[in-house]
């Protein structure tokens, strides 16, 4: 199964003025499982493994449902792929937003930029009421990213982290529709 099925995938591509957000496919495990076998990415998320292979991405990829999509994040001007972004229903109009980014692509603004993109798409065709997120607290990069998508803080909590191989405390976020809609129309002011 792909991991961007049916209605769930459409409109894609996602277009930003750097990015195109694209459904991964099977091909792209070799390239994924090159570009995130490094555990300065996976100890910040919740189910990258590390060591990341082709097998784990393809199993990963199997592992999508219906209520999930999964994006790989290419540079515009070659197809380059610099990382993943996701959006996932956690529950009836309720979403959760996940990414990681090749650290060779870190401090440009790609992960901003893709989560913004997916964001859209989760309040826009979705319909989506609140999208949650999260990050470790020893992740200020991520924070800024959430921060700057407009999602508000909502407390702390722990997560278990599959390449730390444990629990590890995290800050929690959330954005709702409202905020959402405000701050697009800010953008156009």
């Amino acid at each position: 199964m792909e991991p961007c099925v049916d209605a769930w995938c459409e409109p894609l591509p996602l277009l930003t003025s750097r990015l195109s957000l694209m459904a991964v496919s099977r091909s792209d495990a070799a390239v994924l499982a090159a570009l995130g076998n490094d555990f300065e990415i996976a100890k910040y998320t919740a189910r990258l493994p590390y060591p990341l292979t082709e097998q784990a991405v393809a199993n990963w990829l199997g592992s999508h449902g219906p209520t999930k999509t999964a994006l790989k994040i290419c540079r515009r001007s070659d197809g380059g792929i610099l990382g993943v972004v996701g959006i996932s229903q956690i529950a009836e109009g309720r979403g959760e937003l996940g990414y990681w980014v090749g650290r060779q692509h870190w401090g440009q603004g790609i992960a901003t930029e893709a989560a913004q993109a997916i964001l859209d798409f989760g309040f826009e065709h979705r319909g989506f009421e609140w999208v949650e997120a999260a990050c470790r607290v020893t992740n200020p990069a991520s924070r800024r990213v959430i921060e700057k998508c407009g999602f508000q803080p909502c407390g702390n909590g722990l997560m278990h982290s599959v390449a730390v191989g444990g629990t590890v405390p995290i800050e929690r976020y959330g954005l709702d529709r409202k905020t959402w809609g405000s701050l697009k129309r800010w953008a156009r002011a």
